[in-house]
């Protein structure tokens, strides 16, 4: 039986594919709907270039390579036409590509509609919070080494290689905090979507999204 966006439900190679996605959880971060507004509030809106460039490889690089990575675990082989269709499907792909003729342009949005899509854009996080919430509701909490495991991955392994490789690179570049402070935030819950829509468990890839997006306020503060 397959599902609206071409994937099926079930899946043959289930641990595997949990596998994928504990993995993806330690390397994709909230990046959109928390650094992003930490970083406007710390730097401005026009310095935060390096956070608005990661939200983009993440939407394209990085969730295609999962998508690429969950083929090749269910089927043995890579339909590119999936994977672009997929990508191509992404909110955060689509609003960028909308955006970018306007930002082009210089072209201001009239009062009324950016009033609007203010007011909306700040009931995004807190809607997905409570939506989340409610899928969490069911999922049992207790830490294992999996989940422990993947936790200090994405709260320390992970920034502290990026920093270090941003570090050999860049070396005082201003963007540096930036893209540290990207690379220090929370697991995004794409991991857990995918983990639904693929019918594997989701109780560790949850647990790792909760306690990364409590346990990162701590990491990311001391950053800023």
């Amino acid at each position: 039986m397959g599902s609206g966006s071409g994937w099926p439900t079930g899946c043959s190679n289930a641990a595997h594919v949990k596998s994928v996605l504990l993995a993806f959880s330690g390397i994709f971060a909230n990046n959109a709907l928390y650094v992003l507004p930490i970083s406007v509030l710390l730097y401005g809106r026009e310095n935060v270039l390096p956070v608005t460039t990661l939200i983009t490889l993440d939407a394209i690089v990085t969730f295609a390579g999962a998508m690429i990575a969950l083929q090749l675990m269910e089927y043995g082989r890579v339909s590119p036409g999936t994977v672009f269709r997929t990508v191509a499907r992404t909110p955060m792909l689509i609003a960028i590509l909308l955006g970018i003729p306007f930002g082009l342009s210089d072209f201001a949005i009239p009062g009324p509609i950016e009033t609007f899509l203010d007011f909306n854009g700040a009931a995004a996080a807190p809607l997905a919070l409570f939506a989340l919430g409610v899928v969490l509701s069911s999922t049992p909490f207790r830490v294992d080494r999996t989940v422990a495991s993947f936790t200090l991955i994405k709260l320390a392994v992970f920034p502290i290689a990026v920093g270090g490789g941003l570090w050999l690179i860049t070396g005082n570049d201003p963007a540096y905090a930036l893209f540290l402070l990207g690379a220090a935030g929370p697991a995004g819950a794409m991991a857990f979507s995918l983990a639904l829509l693929h019918g594997v468990r989701t109780d560790a890839i949850a647990q790792v999204v909760v306690y990364t997006s409590i346990l990162t306020l701590f990491s990311m503060a001391w950053l800023a």
